[in-house]
């Protein structure tokens, strides 16, 4: 039998936690536990990551929810997918 690896577990704890609806990024960073991450628990994730995961705050609160980072994942991974830029995915 296959002995787990780290990032092998990282996977599995991360399927289970979307299952749950939680987002992993939101468990791993929202030290205070009100299922949000402030600007100073994502600056605990380093300059560059903070900047990236604040650009996710949609309505400018101060705080990135669960769906403002999905949505903001799911237009990046949209925008990258759209190589032609026209707004939709062709083959």
């Amino acid at each position: 039998m296959r002995q787990p690896t780290l990032r092998r577990a990282s996977t599995i704890c991360s399927f289970w936690a979307r299952r749950a609806g939680t987002n992993p990024a939101i468990a791993r960073l929202d030290t205070d536990g009100d299922g949000q991450i402030a600007a100073a628990e994502a600056a605990a994730a380093g300059p560059n990551a903070a900047a990236q995961i604040m650009a996710a705050d949609a309505n400018g609160d101060g705080f990135v929810t669960a769906d403002e980072l999905r949505a903001y994942q799911e237009a990046q991974t949209f925008a990258r997918l759209d190589r032609d830029n026209d707004g939709f995915l062709s083959g």
